[in-house]
């Protein structure tokens, strides 16, 4: 097995396979081509030892200690970087739901309905009055919501075939999102 325990794929979908028992497992399946080492970084060069390497159009460094393993020109894939029953890490950018009000972006309850009341929807106070006169950075108000870069960890790989993974759970993003896993 290599040392590189990182590699990019794309995301194909969510399934379900069945364990020994008949349990229904959710999955999500992986694609994952042929990497290609394309050139080093180096501590007297660049300060800090990594890999470049392209998948399809895409080009990304992975941190490695021995660079000797990886000449350029070496070709990766799944079955050199993982096995399976490995727990893995998966980082990709959230699905994005746009401008979104307070009740759904931090969970609000909302206000009473009846009663003459006419905060149904609105977030109530924001802050103090004349002291401090500003509101706090941070206080949690409406805004975009989602398409944010997310780290999902332990998760399990069920199945490795050809440039395909199923990996138990499920991942950040929409199909044909670009993932990370290390």
């Amino acid at each position: 097995m290599s040392l590189l325990m990182s590699l990019l794929a794309t995301k194909i979908g969510m399934s379900q396979l069945f364990d020994e028992k008949g349990n229904a497992l959710p999955v999500t399946w992986v694609k994952s081509g042929v990497h290609e080492v394309i050139d080093h970084r180096t501590p007297e060069k660049h300060g800090y030892t990594a890999l470049v390497v392209r998948y399809q159009h895409w080009i990304r460094e992975f941190r490695v200690k021995h660079l000797s393993a990886y000449p350029i020109g070496r070709r990766l894939d799944l079955s050199t970087c993982f096995q399976i029953g490995q727990k893995v890490s998966v980082k990709a950018k959230t699905i994005g739901k746009g401008f979104a009000g307070y009740q759904k972006r931090h969970h609000f309850a909302r206000g009473p309905m009846s009663h003459g009341s006419k905060n149904h929807r609105q977030p109530g106070s924001i802050g103090a009055g004349t002291f401090p006169g500003r509101v706090f950075p941070g206080t949690r108000m409406a805004g975009r919501l989602g398409g944010n870069f997310c780290t999902i960890k332990g998760l399990e790989i069920l199945q490795i075939q050809n440039d395909q993974m199923a990996l138990k759970g499920a991942v950040p993003g929409k199909v044909g999102n670009l993932l990370r896993i290390e």
